[in-house]
């Protein structure tokens, strides 16, 4: 697969759960070889030594708490989390997951010491993994207030004395945590007080909120309502949230058509992720004729507003050459200001081009920086890019051991080349213990998928 165009709400994208999950803890051990607590040493406030809590776990963006003194992401599925010595406990909590609360004497440590390294090992279900994932790729639907100047002591009085406006805007406070503790259940109390004075955005708020679990239990029947009530009121956001809910059938029969119809109304009024989606909707013939033209016009206009979905998209069909001649250096110009904005799809096509050379000085290096950056977000094809490039050593060291971690992060998620070559890793014994019965399961997932090298590969089972 050599792009991932993407539909997307604001605030989420191809979200496969309908309920938090729960994380579970595989094991927890003292690592008595790993000097890491001592050569990373952090100091609590009575400046002591911390202990150091290395916690495995595929999920961005994870948080915890406790006697946390400082907590990190150190690389692609592991945290470092440092604490006082003498804690007996660690809460993690992560988007669309339930809070874990793990008791350290539950796994044979009545509490942790200073200068000591642990490893807490938990799992995450695959379909809140699938939803952080492609996550990574978006923003939250809220109207264009920018939220680095949200902050609260603005919008409080006026919030108290009963104004709408400042209800939802102080809502958006607790939602970023500007000028007060984030606090999504805040968020979620002010949007109601909004929502309650017939202010669509405020609707839209609690719209928000409830499709993304955020301050209440996620419901999508909830959500439908919310932004079917912002919607028909005119607010773009909430015609665009809509027409996502339709698109994906959440809280709603699956409906194309009438996802187009909440996108166009959406995209009419300026919207640029309302204009992005409807794009897709064009570029796939989906709830419409397939039109080219109409998609690139579409996805013009949201990238011109800056929309990072619209950028890469636009980057895709100049790369194409859909409806417009194929033009590698307006590929890279569009791609190269999705991916400033951190968007992990926007960041591996750039990459893609860096590697090859396309409407640019070809330059590995870049190239491995790009895929890294989109990697670490879950990005799968990255992923599978990144371990190429550990194997052949362009951009960085070779590692064969690298690029096992890698093709196995993107073999997990479904992608066909990484799960080929983890079976060939496995079947040979390159980067991992040789195992023929891994090996054959990961050939057999590539070739499920339509892979002719694992199919192949198979018939040496026989």
């Amino acid at each position: 697969m050599k792009h991932l165009l993407s539909i997307i709400s604001m605030l989420i994208m191809a979200c496969s759960a309908t309920f938090a999950q729960e994380i579970t803890v595989k094991g927890m051990e003292l690592s008595g070889n790993d000097l890491s607590a001592r050569t990373h040493q952090k100091l609590d406030l009575n400046n002591k030594p911390c202990a150091l809590v290395k916690v495995q776990l595929v999920l961005p963006n994870a948080q915890f708490e406790g006697n946390v003194l400082d907590s990190e992401s150190h690389s692609y599925g592991e945290y470092w989390v440092y604490m006082s010595e003498g804690s007996k406990m660690l809460k993690i909590t992560g988007i669309n997951a339930l809070p874990l609360t793990v008791r350290f004497d539950n796994y044979g440590i009545s509490n942790i010491e200073g200068n000591t390294t642990y490893v807490l090992s938990l799992s995450v279900p695959q379909n809140v993994l699938d939803f952080n994932a492609s996550m990574q790729a978006g923003r939250l639907s809220f109207d264009e207030m920018d939220s680095d100047t949200l902050n609260a002591s603005t919008y409080s009085l006026a919030a108290i004395e009963g104004d709408a406006f400042a209800q939802y805007a102080l809502g958006r406070c607790y939602y970023y945590g500007k000028g007060v503790p984030k606090d999504y259940s805040k968020a979620l109390s002010w949007f109601r007080k909004s929502a309650a004075k017939g202010s669509a955005r405020g609707m839209h708020g609690m719209g928000v909120c409830f499709l993304y679990g955020q301050g209440v239990k996620q419901n999508y029947d909830s959500a439908l309502l919310w932004n079917k009530k912002s919607a028909e009121l005119g607010d773009s956001f909430g015609q665009t949230d809509l027409g996502y809910m339709y698109k994906e059938g959440l809280g709603v029969s699956q409906d194309n058509k009438k996802a187009v119809q909440w996108y166009r109304k959406s995209a009419e009024q300026g919207n640029a992720l309302g204009q992005s989606n409807l794009g897709y909707m064009y570029e796939k013939g989906l709830g419409v004729d397939q039109d080219y033209a109409e998609a690139f016009k579409w996805y013009r206009k949201s990238a011109e507003q800056g929309n990072a979905l619209g950028q890469n998209n636009l980057g895709i069909m100049y790369e194409d050459g859909l409806s417009v001649p194929q033009d590698h250096a307006e590929a890279f110009k569009w791609f190269r200001k999705s991916a400033a904005q951190g968007n992990a799809v926007g960041q591996a096509n750039l990459g893609h081009l860096y590697m090859n050379g396309y409407g640019v000085t070809q330059d590995y290096e870049e190239a491995f920086n790009l895929f890294r950056s989109s990697a670490l977000q879950g990005n799968a094809y990255a992923q599978y890019h990144l371990g190429v490039m550990f194997v052949e050593g362009l951009g960085t060291t070779q590692d064969i051991f690298e690029a096992f971690k890698w093709f196995r992060h993107s073999a997990e998620r479904g992608y066909a080349r990484s799960q080929y070559n983890l079976g060939v890793m496995y079947f040979k014994g390159n980067g991992v213990s040789k195992d023929l019965k891994e090996a054959k399961k990961w050939f057999r997932k590539a070739a499920d998928q339509g892979h002719e090298n694992a199919k192949k590969a198979l018939e040496s089972f026989k």
